[in-house]
């Protein structure tokens, strides 16, 4: 996330994961919880990527599952501690749908089910294939369908390529 919040109205608009590729500061997390309140779980999760434990107090959060598992994974103590300390922990953020669902608690325990941020480095070059059947269950909460712009191989990216790839129909689908 850039320090920049756009002006955002439908739900579609909203991003899911607002931690990667870079952190933003502390304040323009405040101001984002701000102004579109019900990003305030994803703006807990980004504390707990960035350490920013003031803010993630001032959040007044229910103890999250995921948080927990992002800020053991980046060393954000303090949160960690709060939340595996907690006498209930709740599942309100899913990875696998990209929702956050404060209206039916589920109480829970920590398993690991998190996409956590150092999994979001892992890409597939532009010319491999992703195989999304039935039934499987892929985390992709930063809805880039894991792709890189560029080959592994290739010492640079190749930006221009991967455009035209993608606008213009050519070459192999991402997907079987």
């Amino acid at each position: 996330m850039s320090n920049v919040i756009p002006d955002m109205v439908s739900p579609e608009e909203f991003p899911y994961c607002i931690w990667h590729p870079d952190v933003a500061t502390e304040e323009t997390y405040r101001q984002l919880q701000t102004r579109y309140p019900q990003l305030r779980y994803h703006v807990g999760r980004a504390c707990a990527v960035a350490g920013y434990a003031a803010l993630y107090e001032e959040l007044d959060l229910l103890p999250e599952v995921s948080i927990a598992e992002e800020a053991r994974e980046n060393g954000s103590k303090y949160i960690f501690d709060s939340i595996v300390s907690a006498p209930s922990r709740y599942a309100i953020m899913n990875d696998y749908s990209r929702t956050v669902d404060e209206t039916q608690l589920r109480q829970t325990f920590l398993n690991g089910d998190t996409c956590v941020r150092s999994m979001l480095d892992l890409k597939r070059t532009l010319s491999g294939r992703l195989i999304l059947g039935p039934g499987h269950r892929q985390f992709d909460i930063t809805e880039d369908f894991l792709i890189d712009d560029c080959d592994q191989d290739s010492p640079s990216p190749r930006p221009r390529e991967a455009v035209l790839l993608l606008y213009s129909g050519v070459g192999k689908p991402f997907y079987a």
